[in-house]
């Protein structure tokens, strides 16, 4: 497979990068704006090096892509690569707003393309965990709150500055964080949000996206939902982030622990601790060989643009409400 590399100073490059030494692969060409990245990583792989991304794409014979990038930017990249029908895996959130991706779902789907958007939570074993714990049954969920606050947001000025750029980034840790969770929510309780309600600020740095965020979701069967997102830990040499879930369940509750996760019988009150692996960044040289493979044979991705649209709207109305200090419905 004769594969291009988009924009690679994006900060989640380096999580896909060892992924990417397959023997079935072959790095043809590698782009970036930053000269000493490209060149690193182009080195890397043995690969020719582009400053711009276009130039990149006039390669003979290019099979599939994975795009990073500006998430201002990424719609032209994308546009790109459908219209000359490569097929692509692309970081979310593929644009700064959800009009920006339902555009480029509507021209893939004309294509027939394959587009996948590494959404890892749906890789991931807390996902494998709660779907074992419905054992086939019917399950209702009565509440879900997730908190992912990850480290300050100097973490991006390295590779990445124009993160805290709300005009190129779209915002802070919402469009970037809890994106995963309100997709995750989606999966597991089978609906879409009928209202949300965003509280941000940035207090914690005073950059000009929110370092803090709350978003709250009522689905379409009325679970109520909390996702607390943050650039807000001050990360040390043990803890990078603090990340915990509670949930709870017609048949149960969860929670996260040191241990892992502990599941609560109603039944039975007895609890079981799953000893899963709640570190996330793991997820994404799975994702790469889960896209190259399900392109290969022809499957679905594990997450595509219609997903991405579905979350970008919450996020979308999430910034509304926000700015206009009320909870908005959504259709």
């Amino acid at each position: 497979m004769r594969i291009a590399l988009l924009e690679v100073s994006h900060w989640h490059f380096p999580l896909y990068q060892q992924a990417l030494h397959r023997q079935d692969v072959e790095i043809v060409a590698v782009s970036d704006r930053d000269a000493a990245c490209r060149e690193r990583i182009a080195a890397d792989f043995g690969a020719p090096a582009f400053a711009d991304w276009r130039d990149a794409l006039r390669r003979e014979g290019i099979d599939f892509a994975f795009a990073f990038g500006r998430h201002r930017e990424m719609p032209a990249i994308a546009e790109a690569l459908i219209g000359l029908g490569i097929p692509f895996a692309m970081e979310k959130p593929c644009g700064t707003k959800a009009e920006d991706v339902a555009r480029l779902r509507a021209l893939a789907e004309t294509r027939g393309l394959y587009v996948a958007v590494p959404l890892i939570l749906r890789l991931s074993p807390l996902l494998t965990t709660l779907r074992q714990a419905e054992d086939g049954e019917a399950t209702r969920y009565t509440h879900l709150a997730f908190r992912f606050i990850a480290g300050p947001p100097e973490r991006y000025l390295q590779n990445s500055p124009w993160m805290l750029d709300p005009a190129v980034s779209g915002g802070g840790s919402t469009i970037n964080l809890a994106v995963h969770f309100i997709d995750l929510v989606r999966q597991l309780t089978g609906n879409d949000a009928r209202a949300v309600f965003g509280l941000m600020n940035n207090f914690s740095y005073g950059t000009d996206v929110e370092d803090y965020s709350q978003v709250s979701m009522r689905m379409a069967d009325g679970t109520p939902v909390l996702i607390e997102t943050g650039y807000a830990f001050p990360m040390t040499e043990t803890e990078k982030r603090e990340f915990s879930i509670t949930i709870g369940t017609s048949r149960g509750y969860f929670r996260t622990t040191d241990a892992g996760l502990t599941e609560y019988s109603r039944a039975t009150g007895e609890s079981v601790t799953h000893p899963i692996e709640l570190d996330t960044d793991g997820l994404y040289a799975d994702f790469v060989g889960r896209a190259l493979d399900d392109w290969r044979a022809g499957a679905a991705p594990i997450a595509g643009l219609a997903d991405v649209e579905a979350v970008m709207r919450v996020v979308d109305a999430a910034y509304a409400s926000n700015a206009e200090g009320r909870s908005l419905d959504l259709a």
